[in-house]
């Protein structure tokens, strides 16, 4: 998600004069937000959010009063169940 934000394409490019697939594809990335929002705990969930968006793991653990350790290892935790959830298993 991180790296999705960071490309920008002309609209043309990708949908053309169709919105029906800008429709599409904007409901393909709600589901896909919906299942990480489900896979995660609550506390992952308030870490990830904020680090997809360029949060600072530092200014993540001040905004949650926690120290930066528990961000950290959540981070990895999320990774880890995000890969297993969304990744296709190899052939």
């Amino acid at each position: 998600l991180r790296r999705l934000s960071q490309l920008t394409y002309p609209d043309s490019e990708i949908f053309g004069d169709d919105p029906q697939m800008e429709y599409l594809e904007d409901e393909r990335f709600r589901k896909l937000c919906l299942q990480v929002k489900e896979c995660l705990s609550e506390f992952e969930n308030r870490v990830w959010w904020q680090y997809v968006t360029g949060v600072s793991v530092a200014d993540i653990a001040a905004g949650l009063d926690r120290d930066e350790r528990p961000v950290h290892n959540a981070i990895y935790r999320i990774r880890k169940k995000l890969r297993q959830r969304l990744m296709p298993p190899e052939a």
